[in-house]
């Protein structure tokens, strides 16, 4: 999915999306061979977290620590399956 389109399903700008990109919010995602961003579904959730989690008030470091917090559960999660 290129930016614009997950733009436009999260409801937030492109710029926004670069900003959160910038700032380690979100995993920079590959780029096709013409240098556009190719996000996945994993992208949507994970800007879709965000804005939620900023809407109710968090800081952008306290942010970044939730997902830090919510990839390692995932993570030994999957590894202890």
């Amino acid at each position: 999915m290129q930016i614009g389109i997950i733009a436009k399903k999260i409801g937030l700008s492109v710029d926004a999306i670069r900003f959160y990109e910038r700032n380690g919010l979100l995993p920079r995602p590959p780029r096709t061979q013409g240098g556009f961003r190719r996000y996945g579904e994993n992208n949507v959730e994970t800007l879709a977290f965000v804005r939620r989690v900023q809407g109710l008030g968090f800081k952008l470091s306290e942010i970044r620590g939730l997902s830090a917090a919510v990839a390692g559960k995932v993570g030994r999660r999957t590894a202890e399956t």
